[in-house]
């Protein structure tokens, strides 16, 4: 089905924030959605959403999470550390064979509504809360939007529909999205107060411990162990307060200020 379209240029690239919200002021309908230019979505995912909306009139918004194909994660290092990340955080299932019966099968413990690559709102929510604009790298952004949506007293309905990332990580694009996520943290750190949960060595001692308890039901992992650890320690650094002073100098480059203290 042709959908009408109508791409919105801003002339300065200021993220992801900014443009969803030029986005959202532009938007007739009464639901919005979301998704990013790398991902594919189930042929099914709009009317899946739709139907979500109309049998629970209470929910305000309706949002999934995003997988990565076997062969991909299993031809790349910075896929494997991607998968781990995920799943030694968040428990969830974004590793997808394309075995009938697979070994790599995995439990969700959590499931959130959090994530633009697969989230739809109704449009009334943007009355009460918009994207932080201060956010101006992609990945650190939607998961602080979709927070301020719960604080506000709306109900979010995740589904377990997910969409399937394109744009498979390399050398590049990993520290790409290190620095992406760093200069996302940095703003947490000044705008709302959040800090690290561990400092790096005890984080990275934890995060061993978590592929050593992984690697029995992804064998893959256990091989990769070591690299695996290289890579998250860099993504380590970069999310660090070190890097705050070199963050505070890109904002006052790009911006020409630094995101103000209102702790929460």
């Amino acid at each position: 089905r042709d959908l009408p379209l109508e791409v919105i240029y801003q002339g300065v690239n200021r993220g992801p924030a900014t443009a969803r919200n030029a986005g959202i002021a532009r938007a007739a309908g009464e639901i919005v959605f979301f998704t990013d230019d790398d991902c594919d979505l189930p042929a099914n995912t709009i009317e899946q959403h739709l139907a979500i909306y109309h049998s629970k009139p209470q929910v305000s918004g309706v949002g999934g999470w995003y997988q990565s194909l076997s062969r991909v994660v299993e031809g790349s290092i910075y896929e494997q550390h991607l998968l781990l990340s995920y799943l030694a955080y968040h428990g969830l299932l974004i590793y997808n064979s394309s075995a009938v019966s697979s070994d790599y099968n995995w439990k969700p413990n959590l499931f959130t509504a959090s994530n633009t690559a697969h989230l739809s709102i109704r449009r009334y929510v943007f009355h009460d809360v918009l994207f932080d604009e201060d956010f101006i790298a992609p990945g650190i952004e939607d998961p602080f939007f979709s927070e301020e949506v719960r604080k506000k007293g709306y109900l979010l309905q995740y589904i377990p529909l997910f969409v399937v990332h394109r744009k498979n990580l390399d050398r590049r694009k990993f520290f790409k999205r290190c620095y992406n996520r760093g200069i996302g943290n940095f703003v947490a750190r000044r705008k709302y107060g959040q800090r690290p949960k561990m400092d790096l060595i005890n984080g990275l001692k934890w995060f061993n411990s978590r592929i050593v308890n992984l690697s029995q039901d992804f064998p893959l992992l256990g091989k990769s162990r070591y690299r695996i650890l290289a890579l998250e320690t860099i993504r380590r650094l970069y999310q660090s307060s070190v890097m705050d002073l070199y963050f505070s100098v890109r904002y006052l480059l790009k911006r020409g200020y630094i995101p103000k203290q209102k702790y929460y």
